[in-house]
Formats: structure tokens, sequence, C-alpha cells
């Protein structure tokens, strides 16, 4: 085989610094919005208020605020699983397959989206599936 058809290697060691590093990242993030300086209220926003009525703009302002913080908490978790799955498929050998097709991911994907699990074909599968959510195909 010569040079121009061997398949590129993937710098492992590289990639899984690089999600040691993000996974570090969002569990701060995380211990900062869940018990850090930048902590959400479990409670309910408008009941803080030792019982006052309080203006119904402001009550909609902190509710709003209050959804979009547990939005972002969602969402880092998310991204968090998603990181430590990947770590998972590095140490079981699997790590560069798409877990879907079990087919190569191409090594440029990973270098952008370390914590990517699908190739290209079934993310936009994927993806299209969800547009569609559940509405029928024209």
């Amino acid at each position: 085989m010569t040079e121009a058809n061997q398949a590129p290697t993937l710098p492992i060691d590289a990639l899984r610094q690089r999600l040691i590093d993000e996974m570090r990242r969002l569990e701060h993030e995380l211990y900062q919005l869940t018990r850090g300086d930048e902590a959400v209220s479990a409670t309910e926003p408008t009941l803080e208020r030792d019982g006052m009525a309080g203006d119904q703009a402001d009550d909609a302002s902190v509710l709003s605020q209050a959804e979009r913080n547990r939005a972002i908490i969602a969402h880092t978790q998310q991204l968090l699983s998603q990181v430590n799955e990947a770590l998972a498929r590095i140490d079981a050998g699997t790590y560069g397959k798409c877990t879907h097709c079990e087919r190569p991911i191409q090594p440029a994907r990973l270098q952008a989206i370390p914590s990517v699990a699908l190739c290209m074909d079934c993310q936009t599968k994927s993806e299209l599936a969800q547009n569609r959510g559940g509405r029928p195909q024209a």
C-alpha cells in the first residue's frame, strides 16, 4: 500500500486531552451554575419574597431567567455526557467509528468536534428526522 492510500491516523492522545480539558471545563461550568457563585435557585423564584406580592413584569422576568438557566444546565449536562461517552469510546477502542453505522468518522470531523459520535451521513439523517418531528413527508 502506498502512502497516498493509507488511512490517516488519528492523534488519539491529543484528542483525549482535548476531551479531558472540555470535561473539566463543563464540570466547572455546571458547578458554577448549580453550587458556585452563579448558582441557580432550585426554588420557585416568585415565592422567594416572603409571601409579598410582586410586580407581574418582575415575576415574568425572574421566571424567564430561571427557565433560561435551567436550559443552560440541561445543555451543559448533555455536552458533558457526550464528552464522557467519547472518552469511553477511546478506552474501548471504538473511537472514530460512527456509533450508528460503524463506518469511520472523517478525521477532520473528529478534530473539529472530538466528542462527535456520528459520521456526516448519519448526522444528516438524524437531523432530518428531528426536523420532520413527526410531520408527514411530502
